[in-house]
C-alpha cells in the first residue's frame, strides 16, 4: 500500500505479489495491468503449471492457482483485491 489521496490516512494498492512453487517463483501484478514472473514481463493470458491469469476486461485480472486460490484484481478506477 502507498499513500494516496489528499489525506495521510488514505492508501492505494499498487501491486499484488503472489508466491508460488514453495516461494520459488514470484508473480507481481501491478496497477497498470502488467504481470511479471521472477521480474520478467509475461503476456496475459498466461498459463503455467502453478497459476493462470487472464484479463476478461480492461478493469480486472483473474488469477487461478494450482493450490485452489482464486484472485480477482480490480485495476480501475483504483486497484483492489
Amino acid at each position: 500500500l502507498a499513500p494516496c489521496g489528499s489525506s495521510d490516512g488514505q492508501t492505494c494498492l499498487k501491486t499484488v505479489v503472489l508466491l508460488v512453487d514453495d516461494k520459488k517463483n514470484v508473480v507481481v501484478f501491478r496497477s497498470d495491468g502488467s504481470v511479471s514472473l521472477n521480474e520478467m514481463t509475461v503476456n496475459v493470458p498466461h498459463v503455467s503449471a502453478s497459476f493462470s491469469v487472464f484479463k476478461p476486461s480492461s478493469y480486472y485480472l483473474i488469477v487461478h492457482t494450482s493450490f485452489g486460490l482464486q484472485l480477482q484484481i480490480q485495476l480501475s478506477p483504483v486497484m483492489q483485491l
